[in-house]
């Protein structure tokens, strides 16, 4: 597991250099400590607002070179990053139709990499509703020493201003939906959340925990 934690920080690391990218953890079955030597890595990514579409297809082009992208039919994807999960600043509450033990959960385990101007600390400010679910979540939360918490450099906020002024996020977006319009079966895509899961593993898992919650009682 340290191998493959040591691998994802030098990865992400180099994502963190693009300056829409606002916090990258990593989550799934590394941030839970549960993973096979030959599993992918999850990562979860909050980007500056309006462009979502954007940050996916830069943080494609970084980790195809880099060697790192999990592509959706790849059969051997040791190591590799799959961007599971990208939302935007203004979505990071989660709507109380979400809110679960298994979100909760998934919220507390992430293990922090990146982090720039303090959005971590914004994002569970925006979601205190984990600790009534997990009341002691908040020490393992106070476990983490941020790494990289800093700033975007000048470089980088006249980096934005040109994609701005070009329009690229509306370019991202028809270039990327063009091509995985056909194939969207659950996935959640907007223009604030690019959510990729096919398998509704949260909904299964309080499927499960509530049945069993109900053979108790009984």
């Amino acid at each position: 597991m340290q191998k493959k934690l040591k691998k994802a920080r030098k990865v992400i690391n180099i994502l963190g250099l693009l300056p829409m990218v606002y916090f990258i953890g990593i989550s799934g079955a590394l941030s839970m400590e549960n993973c096979e030597a030959d599993d992918d890595i999850d990562i979860f990514v909050i980007c500056k607002n309006d462009f979502v579409w954007t940050t996916r297809i830069f943080l494609i082009i970084f980790l195809i070179f880099l060697g790192a992208y999990r592509k959706k039919y790849d059969i051997q994807y040791k190591d590799k990053i799959c961007l599971n999960l990208i939302i935007a600043e203004r979505k990071m509450t989660y709507f109380k139709s979400r809110r679960n033990l298994y979100l909760a959960h998934e919220i507390i385990q992430l293990i922090l990499i990146l982090d720039k101007n303090n959005t971590y600390k914004k994002f569970i400010e925006e979601n205190k509703w984990i600790f009534d679910y997990l009341p002691n979540g908040m020490e393992r939360i106070g476990e983490y020493q941020i790494p990289f918490n800093k700033k975007n450099k000048r470089s980088g906020n006249l980096f934005i201003k040109i994609l701005e002024v070009l329009r690229f996020e509306k370019l991202a977006k028809l270039l990327q939906w063009q091509y995985m319009k056909k194939n969207i079966t659950i996935e959640k895509v907007n223009d604030n959340l690019l959510a990729f899961h096919p398998i509704d593993y949260g909904k299964k898992i309080m499927d499960l925990y509530n049945n069993r919650k109900f053979e108790i009682i009984l």
